[in-house]
């Protein structure tokens, strides 16, 4: 009997254990996944077009789907429709597009508030939205960039090509050689 007793005690407390290692490693998992996004968006809030940033935001819906993540999910959502309308004009003078800038930007500050309190690590609105560095030749390589793609597209959609002015320019030396060459290339009947 005692050994049947010890013999379960053991059983039991190396299944308890095995199950509170998997549950602890799962949650060691998601929020160390939940970590890496909030410091990426953190990070490359100054360049959303990065594709990190993208990434991270992407998986702010595969990490956030506990029913206590509602709030996380629902700034997103106003986050990413506002991101994604089409009805905003592309000229970035216009107070439409304007207005838009300043609304995408309240959101992703809610956003991120709400995913740092989500991970407990609060986070001031200003910050949020004040707090992004980036080097100037960053801000330079992603105008540069933006440029040299609309410049292409344009030449694609106009089929016409690129016009590429070649002048040649020889020395006399050059250029009597040249002459000499196709004296003596043509036929003694054409010269």
């Amino acid at each position: 009997m005692q050994t049947l007793v010890a013999l379960s005690s053991g059983v039991i407390g190396s299944l308890a254990t095995l199950i509170g290692n998997h549950f602890y490693s799962q949650w060691k998992d998601r929020k160390e996944k939940r970590e890496r996004i909030f410091r990426t968006l953190m990070s490359t809030r100054g360049f959303r077009a990065f594709p990190a940033h993208v990434e991270a935001l992407c998986g702010v819906e595969v990490e956030w789907t506990r029913k206590d993540d509602e709030k996380v999910r629902s700034a997103w959502k106003a986050y990413n429709y506002h991101l994604n309308r089409q009805d905003v004009p592309t000229d970035i003078n216009d107070p439409a597009n304007v207005a838009w800038r300043n609304e995408l930007e309240e959101l992703f500050a809610d956003l991120i508030v709400t995913i740092g309190e989500s991970i407990r690590k609060p986070l001031d609105k200003t910050d949020v939205k004040r707090g992004a560095y980036g080097p100037r030749a960053w801000w330079e390589y992603e105008q540069e960039t933006s440029l040299l793609r609309k410049g292409l597209l344009s030449v694609i959609a106009n089929g016409k090509g690129l016009a590429v002015p070649v002048s040649v320019q020889y020395d006399q030396l050059v250029q009597q050689a040249v002459e000499k060459a196709k004296t003596a290339a043509l036929p003694s009947g054409n010269k």
